[in-house]
């Protein structure tokens, strides 16, 4: 019994023993894991208060925003993404945690190097540091035998990335480097061995040789993406075992050959891009791909026929074919493919009929035929492709009359027809066109008028009818076209004079030589850029251009008294129009002040409601935005304000709006308040003072220095990366162009005109049907594919930054046809010296080197691929660490 009560007491002691220990531990744990964290914390600065408002001595670590604790109440996750971090991560610090299981930090403002206390992280299984700026190696890594996940694509790290590092990590699923500066290497044939990959995400990292054979041991892959490296040879012939495959992408490498044997065993792609490479031979190899969604083959020598097999791919949403060498007629069964919205076999040998039935189902928008010998006629149904947005047959062999549906279509941009034999005239149904923006009908057999309708197509930014046998005048209306920016006439029947409107348009190129124009050149339009313009017209004169005979100073008799009655005609006209005008004006100004408003005010301002109402005036207008006339009104206090009316009361904008309201951003325009009727709302914002970077770029007296312009850079790159990163919603504008960049008295810039602003639900982009952008600031993506994302929104940035740099135009006659700032940059930067040429002349000399590194971070937002470009955040964090090294 004796030993009983001893035994008893004893297991009560160990089992009280045991139980201090383990809470001896916890709290030991608990400590621990608070100071690791604290220690962190005070590494790392953010602009988000609530980041870390939480993260203090009195609170358990497993409460921390961000942190994620297993049972034991260890620290098993640290998920602060997206939180505008910055500062040098301390690996030394979090890899001290010993149940460390994840780090997830992507999408910062984190820089410098990664130090080597990262090998310490042996328990890590998921580690994310992608977009950030670090800089320098990474460091040896294989320790890290339990890791998962991988992802450091677009972080900054450079120099010679360890990739023996990863022989070990045999767990590895997921693993992305991609878009990061390493230092050349060969393709790593450690990849090979990590079989249970199944993300592989490679692209431009400077990797070359050749696709190793053995890339089929990678049997789980559903994700490869190659792309932009110097890969050569031939596509291993061992590929054909991944048959889980579903992305495969290489393109933008130098791959040669023809597809391997048993290539069309990859029965499970979904997306195929292998454009810009050398590869050859026919496509008979993917006959049997039928779950095809997207194939891009374009800039290949591809030859042979197009497989009528594709015909049957029923999932086919986008195919490119373009500039190869494939023969033959297209599919006929391509009416099957039911959601085609995209098909470019432009630059081929292709001939034959255009498929009559690709617009069965209405949903294709982009169509590119041209640069082959397609004949016949453009069938008759094609007038009922509402959703078809850029359609393109030039230098073809088509002919006959146009289908007069074709022209009005609503959602139509690009409508080019140049370089074939069609006939007929210009329908009056092109006014319908309201979206159309490149008019391209050279080099016909067109006749007719020009239809006064034309000058309805407001969208238009390029028109070239030349060579071809139109007559009549110029319809005066087309001068009220202020998108238009390239007009060429040449070559035709066109008389009368040339009508003065022209003189209001900002053109960059004009041509209508060789017609039958009389009268006098218009002064503003005699400039020695179109001294070649009028040329072939012998009946022009001009008092400035020296070709030109001059126009007559005097004036006969007859065409005296013919002008005194014609003034007088004209002054009766106006005295009886300027009295129904201003009894109009009175009884609208009525009506108007009559309309029920609704006001809504979202920050603090003495705004008298009816003063503004008031100031709607035609005389104060002092602009148009991409949605409405926009206003000057001054108050009685003598406070002026930029007032927006809109004429659109959708519900979608009225939820932007509203969103839009509630923006707090010293580099956004602030919108003081609506005030909205049934059909109209009016939008108050400051009047800034400066007005825009457009015209502040192209005033001689006004022309900034470098130091100003590099801080509406940054100050205009962080009211955009805010819209991106800082709002509840990722929010695009979509317009980003330099006169919607607004500046102060103090030339801050604010971003302004959200007309076009789209609200992202978490989607990945967003797919349009109307006109978003202005030409010459557009992604490309969205001419092919109208998916657009915050990527976009960088694209028109960049172009931005090169104005800033260049102080040229977007669109420049200089930069030659079909060129805009973008390719004019892109092919003038081989060397130093070239890219110091592009920088603006009024650039103090000494200031040009810190340009030039301004002008890289244009390149890297232009670059054609969105998943290229970096995001708005490392556009800003780049901005600030050149300024940091320009003054270190």
């Amino acid at each position: 019994m004796a030993f009983f009560v001893f035994s008893m007491n004893h297991n009560a002691n160990v089992s009280l023993v045991t139980a201090l220990f383990i809470l001896f531990l916890s709290t030991f744990s608990h400590s621990y894991d608070l100071q690791i964290l604290l220690n962190f914390k005070s590494s790392i600065q953010t602009s988000d208060s609530n980041v870390f408002a939480s993260w203090n001595s009195s609170n358990s670590p497993c409460n921390f925003y961000g942190i994620l604790c297993n049972s034991k109440h260890s620290v098993k996750q640290i998920n602060l993404p997206n939180k505008y971090l910055t500062g040098i991560l301390p690996f030394d610090i979090i890899c001290s945690l010993p149940c460390l299981e994840k780090i997830s930090l992507e999408s910062n403002f984190l820089h410098g190097n990664i130090t080597k206390g990262l090998k310490n992280c042996t328990n890590l299984k998921y580690l994310d540091l992608s977009e950030n700026s670090f800089n320098g190696p990474l460091p040896e890594f294989s320790s890290l035998i339990k890791l998962e996940y991988l992802n450091l694509n677009l972080s900054g790290i450079s120099g010679i990335f360890p990739w023996k590092s990863l022989q070990n990590l045999t767990t590895l699923n997921f693993l992305s480097l991609g878009d990061n500066p390493f230092e050349k290497a060969s393709f790593p044939l450690e990849i090979i061995k990590l079989e249970n990959l199944n993300w592989l995400y490679l692209s431009n990292i400077s990797i070359f040789g050749k696709i190793p054979f053995g890339i089929g041991n990678l049997t789980q892959l559903q994700y490869l993406d190659l792309s932009y490296n110097n890969l050569f040879g031939e596509i291993p012939r061992d590929i054909g075992k991944l048959k889980n495959l579903r992305r495969l992408e290489i393109y933008d490498n130098n791959l040669s050959g023809k597809f391997p044997f048993g290539f069309g065993k990859l029965t499970s792609l979904v997306r195929f891009v292998a454009s810009t490479n050398q590869l050859e031979g026919d496509l008979s190899e993917l006959k049997s791909l039928k779950n095809l969604q997207i194939l891009y083959l374009f800039q290949n020598k591809f030859s042979g026929e197009i497989p009528q097999e594709l015909g049957d791919f029923k999932s086919l949403t986008d195919l490119s074919l373009c500039q190869n060498k494939l023969t033959g007629f297209l599919p006929q069964k391509l009416d099957s493919w039911v959601g085609i919205k995209r098909i470019d076999v432009s630059d081929n040998l292709l001939f034959g009929p255009i498929p009559p039935h690709l617009c069965n189902n209405n949903q294709i928008t982009y169509m590119s035929l041209l640069n082959n010998s397609f004949t016949g006629s453009i069938p008759e149904n094609y007038a009922n492709c509402t959703a078809l947005v850029h359609f393109r047959v030039s230098t073809n062999s088509l002919s006959g009359v146009v289908p007069s549906g074709i022209w009005g279509l609503p959602n139509m941009e690009v409508f080019d027809l140049g370089r074939n034999q069609f006939e007929g005239s210009i329908s009056p149904d092109i006014g319908k066109a309201k979206s159309l923006s490149q008019l391209f009908l050279y080099d016909n057999n067109f006749s007719g008028v020009l239809p006064d309708s034309i000058g309805s197509c407001v969208s238009l930014s390029e028109v070239n009818l030349a060579e071809n046998f139109i007559s009549g005048i110029i319809p005066n209306n087309i001068g009220a076209l202020h998108t238009l920016n390239s007009l060429n006439f040449s070559s035709n029947k066109l008389s009368g004079e040339i009508p003065w409107s022209l003189s209001s348009l900002e053109l960059s190129q004009l041509d209508l030589s060789h017609n039958q124009f009389f009268g006098s050149i218009p002064n503003s339009l005699a400039i020695p850029a179109f001294k070649d313009s009028f040329m072939g017209n012998p009946r022009l004169c001009s008092n400035i251009l020296k070709n030109f005979r001059p126009c007559p100073s005097g004036s006969s008799k007859r065409l005296r008294n013919l002008l005194f009655f014609s003034i007088a005609s004209v002054i009766m006209v106006l005295v009886v129009s300027l009295a129904y005008f201003l009894f109009r004006r009175h009884k609208q100004k009525q009506v108007f002040m009559n309309i029920s408003w609704n006001f809504k005010q979202y920050h603090i301002s003495n705004i008298n409601q009816n003063e503004i109402i008031d100031g709607i005036k035609a005389e104060n207008i002092i602009g148009t935005g991409s949605s409405g006339n926009v206003y000057k009104v001054e108050l009685q206090s003598g406070e002026a304000f930029a007032v927006k009316r809109v004429t659109s009361n959708s519900p979608e904008y009225e939820a932007e709006v509203a969103t839009l309201s509630s923006i707090r951003h010293m580099n956004v325009v602030k919108l003081y308040c609506s005030i909205t009727s049934e059909d109209s709302s009016l939008l108050v914002y400051p009047l800034l003072p400066n007005g825009s970077l457009w015209e502040r770029l192209r005033e001689e007296e006004t022309r900034m220095g470098w130091e100003v312009r590099y801080h509406i850079a940054l100050g205009a790159a962080r009211g955009l990366a805010y819209l991106h990163h800082g709002c509840d919603k990722p929010i695009m504008h979509r317009d980003i162009k330099s006169s919607n960049i607004l500046l102060d008295e103090e030339w801050k810039p604010r971003i302004a005109d959200f007309g076009l602003a789209k609200i992202l639900d978490g989607e990945a982009g967003s797919s349009s049907q109307v006109i978003t952008g202005t030409h010459g600031y557009m992604a490309p993506e969205y001419a092919h594919t109208r998916n657009v994302t915050e990527k976009s929104d960088v694209y028109s940035f960049g172009v931005v930054l090169m104005e800033l740099v260049t102080g040229k135009k977007p669109l420049e006659p200089e930069f030659g046809e079909n060129r805009d700032i973008v390719s004019w940059v892109y092919g003038n930067t081989m060397s130093k010296e070239s890219a110091l040429e592009l920088v603006d002349s009024t650039i103090a000399e000494p200031l040009r080197e810190e340009a030039i590194k301004v002008l890289r971070i244009a390149i890297e937002c232009t670059k054609h691929t969105p998943s290229l470009r970096p995001s708005m955040r490392v556009v800003v964090q780049t901005l600030l660490l050149q300024q940091n090294n320009s003054t270190n």
